[in-house]
């Protein structure tokens, strides 16, 4: 059907990218459908994480025990980043929801934290001293909303945040609306994924300011207390030694007892692969953008997954 209602008698003069959208649209309802038939014909306590986490990576999420110390590396290793370039444009169009994308946390979900965290005041014993803390947050555009890294007034949405796992394999993203990396997204994103893990699970979460995030969490009641005694912070290897010495003592992941390879550097090389997207998503939009971002991640994922087996060997 035409704008108008009319009927198309020639639809092969439509543009093609749609009839690529549509069709692949159809396709993910036919594999949802597939999946369900599958889950409910599996055995319930195959496994401790929910099934999204499982079909996400396997090696990660699979496992059925949880609860190694952090001192020992915990039980899951992840990494999360916000990339800037993906950003949208004001003037581009939008379009009526057409996508359910199971990667993309929702806006109001993203919001609610960040409410939480303005109104946290309690206070805790913290880790490093504030000075530390604040030489590291200065030192690091991320960390410091005062400094746009691009235009509001030019896009609505100024970038994303990622959540990968050990195997670099994508497991969430979220919406970047703001100025900055303001960390309603980084604890959206961990907040989401325990609520998919068993609660005894260890998590050992990399993040560039990793510091500046888990000093809040301490300071400020945000996350649950249960919740933050599952989780230890690193810097990422690529910017641990750009942090204050007394602040690397404790979050340098080449420091960290336990922490093996682990480095952060995972998210560079996701970002490395949604390059090409970059200028097809200033243009689109909005829902498009979402659409084009949901499966490329999904195809990415679904390509290391079957390379997991490359981890093994090496």
């Amino acid at each position: 059907m035409s704008t108008q209602g009319a009927t198309i008698l020639e639809p092969f003069h439509q543009s093609l990218g749609h009839a690529i959208q549509w069709y692949d649209i159809l396709q993910v309802k036919i594999e949802k459908n597939v999946e369900a038939i599958m889950q409910e014909c599996q055995d319930t306590t195959a496994s401790l994480c929910t099934n999204i986490l499982v079909q996400h990576c396997p090696a990660c999420f699979r496992g059925q025990k949880f609860g190694h110390l952090l001192d020992n590396g915990g039980d899951i290793h992840i990494a999360m980043d916000g990339n800037f370039y993906h950003c949208h444009c004001h003037s581009a169009s939008d379009c009526p929801l057409f996508y359910d994308p199971v990667y993309f946390l929702p806006k109001t979900q993203v919001n609610d934290i960040g409410q939480r965290i303005d109104s946290a005041h309690n206070h805790y014993n913290l880790l490093v001293p504030d000075e530390a803390i604040d030489q590291c947050k200065t030192s690091y555009e991320a960390a410091d909303s005062k400094k746009q890294k691009v235009a509001m007034d030019s896009f609505d949405d100024t970038g994303i945040m990622a959540l990968i796992c050990h195997h670099v394999i994508p497991l969430f993203f979220a919406n970047i609306n703001t100025p900055s990396k303001q960390q309603k997204y980084s604890v959206a994103l961990i907040e989401h994924l325990f609520s998919l893990i068993p609660f005894e699970a260890n998590v050992v979460i990399l993040y560039d300011v990793g510091c500046v995030l888990a000093q809040s969490l301490l300071k400020y009641d945000i996350l649950h207390p249960n919740l933050i005694s599952c989780i230890w912070f690193a810097t990422t290897a690529m910017h641990a030694y750009g942090h204050e010495w007394a602040c690397q003592l404790v979050y340098n992941p080449c420091i960290i007892q336990g922490l093996g390879l682990s480095d952060g550097k995972g998210m560079e090389r996701l970002w490395s692969r949604f390059i090409r997207l970059i200028g097809i998503k200033h243009s689109s939009s909005h829902q498009h953008c979402i659409w084009l971002i949901h499966r490329h991640a999904t195809s990415v994922a679904k390509e290391m997954v079957n390379d997991l087996g490359d981890w093994l060997r090496h």
